[in-house]
C-alpha cells in the first residue's frame, strides 16, 4: 500500500527541500507533520532573521524605527515564498531591504526560502491562507500562528511534543549569536488577534511563551507548509519519510506569478 502524507501519524518526519545560512551549503530540511489537516511544522529553527525591515522613508515613526508588523507586507513573507535567488520585491511604497547592522540578521542577498527545492517538491505543497490581524494571508510557506503552537487549538504535535525547538546544526554554526546545540530557540509565532501593542511581532520565547518582538529585530524561523494528501512517499532506513520524484504534468508557477496569486503588489 503506498504511503501518503494523508496516511502518516502525527509527529511523524518528513524530509522536505534543503535550506542553508550560507547561499550554497544547503542543507535537508526535517518536517513533523502537525496536524491531521495535513500541516507540516519543521523540526528545528532553521535560521534567525528579522520579520522586516526598518521603513526609514515611511511616515510611520515607529515603521522607520522598528519595521512593518503586516504579515502581509513583511519581507519574512515574501523571503519565505520566493523560489529565485534575487527574492524581494517591494509589497508596498515604503518597503525596505532586510539589510544586516549591529543587532539584526540581513537577508537581502540571501536567496529565496524554496530555492534549493526540487519542483515536484514545491509541486506537492497547497496553498493555505490564515487570518492575521482580521486579513486573510495565503501562501505556500508560513509562520506559524502562536494559536497553533500554545493553547486550545494547538497543533495536535505539541501535545505529544515540547514547543520549545532547537537550532538546526547549520544555525547554530554559521550565526553568531551565542546558541550552542542544546539552546532552545525563540521564533516568530503569529498572533492572530494582535500583539501586545499594535506595532509588535508575536513570537514563542525560549520558554515556551507566547511575546512579542520589534518586526526589525531577529528571531528564529520556523516554518509551516501544507501537503497536498495523496503525495506519493517513501521512508528511509531511519524510518523518516521523503517524496518520491515525480513529473509535474504543468509548471510550476513563477515566482512573479506566486506574487501576483498571493496578492502582492511589486512596486
Amino acid at each position: 500500500m503506498d504511503i501518503t502524507p494523508a496516511k502518516m501519524k502525527i509527529g511523524d518526519k518528513l524530509m522536505l527541500g534543503k535550506y542553508g545560512v550560507n547561499n550554497d551549503s544547503p542543507q535537508p530540511i526535517v518536517w513533523l507533520k502537525a496536524s491531521p489537516d495535513l500541516n507540516f511544522i519543521t523540526k528545528n529553527v532553521i535560521d534567525y532573521l528579522c520579520f522586516d525591515a526598518k521603513e526609514r522613508s515611511s511616515d510611520d515613526g515607529y515603521y522607520r524605527v522598528g519595521g512593518n508588523n503586516k504579515y502581509a507586507l513583511s519581507n519574512i513573507h515574501s523571503f519565505l515564498n520566493s523560489d529565485i535567488e534575487s527574492w524581494y520585491h517591494k509589497t508596498h511604497e515604503t518597503d525596505a531591504l532586510p539589510t544586516p547592522n549591529f543587532t539584526v540578521e540581513g537577508y537581502k542577498n540571501h536567496y529565496g526560502f524554496l530555492y534549493h527545492f526540487e519542483d515536484y517538491e514545491i509541486d506537492s505543497m497547497m496553498f493555505d491562507t490564515i487570518t492575521v490581524d482580521e486579513e486573510n494571508v495565503c501562501s505556500l510557506i508560513r509562520l506559524p500562528l502562536s494559536s497553533e503552537i500554545i493553547g486550545v487549538n494547538k497543533f495536535p504535535l505539541f501535545a505529544r511534543h515540547g514547543v520549545r525547538p532547537k537550532g538546526t546544526e547549520d544555525m547554530v554554526q554559521h550565526r553568531a549569536l551565542g546558541f550552542n546545540y542544546n539552546s532552545y530557540v525563540d521564533f516568530w509565532a503569529l498572533i492572530a488577534a494582535g500583539t501586545r501593542n499594535g506595532y509588535y511581532t508575536g513570537t514563542i520565547s525560549r520558554m515556551g511563551e507566547v511575546d512579542s518582538l520589534a518586526p526589525s529585530n531577529p528571531c528564529g524561523i520556523r516554518p509551516v507548509c501544507k501537503l497536498k494528501s495523496d503525495i506519493p512517499l517513501e521512508m528511509d532506513e531511519s524510518g523518516v519519510y521523503h517524496i518520491k520524484p515525480y513529473t509535474i504534468q504543468q509548471n510550476i508557477c513563477t515566482s512573479d506569478e506566486l506574487l501576483n496569486f498571493l496578492g502582492i503588489a511589486q512596486f
